[in-house]
């Protein structure tokens, strides 16, 4: 459809934003951005679809709704709560907000170093002298945290 000016145009695609289609588009181009492989269309009906956490079942929707994927491959892994994501134990790289170690979960702090996890709304942490020491408990505890939340 063409338009006469960028005011019309900018109408036009804030009009299209709103509906299905242009919500797809949009949402399927920040997975993009954000470097997310994988069928996106197929991923997309995934999350469409999901209605509850694929780790914990509790409700989700809208802006609860996140896709966790691996941060090594960037390939989708499920539709997950806020909680789940940010407490997902296969992830083991730092985020942007913690790069004084590098690795997630485990800050530098007045000469030692704390590994710190928040699961569900509780905060659980250590101090250790040494990185190894922090990294060592680290591997230990999210092995401990798999073994309780996977079944065999």
């Amino acid at each position: 459809m063409p338009h006469k000016d960028k005011a019309e145009r900018a109408a036009y695609q804030r009009e299209y934003r709103k509906t299905p289609a242009g919500i797809k588009i949009y949402i399927i181009g920040q997975w993009r951005r954000r470097g997310l492989k994988g069928d996106l269309d197929a991923i997309y009906e995934i999350y469409l679809a999901t209605t509850e956490c694929m780790k914990c079942q509790d409700p989700i929707s809208g802006h609860t709704k996140h896709m966790d994927h691996c941060h090594e491959t960037l390939e989708y892994r499920a539709v997950v709560c806020q909680s789940c994501n940010n407490g997902n134990p296969l992830d083991l790289t730092a985020s942007k907000n913690n790069t004084s170690t590098g690795i997630k979960n485990i800050s530098a702090h007045s000469g030692g170093y704390i590994f710190q996890k928040m699961i569900k709304g509780k905060t659980d942490g250590k101090w250790f002298a040494t990185l190894d020491e922090a990294v060592d408990y680290k591997v230990r505890y999210l092995e401990n945290l798999v073994l309780r939340e996977c079944p065999r």
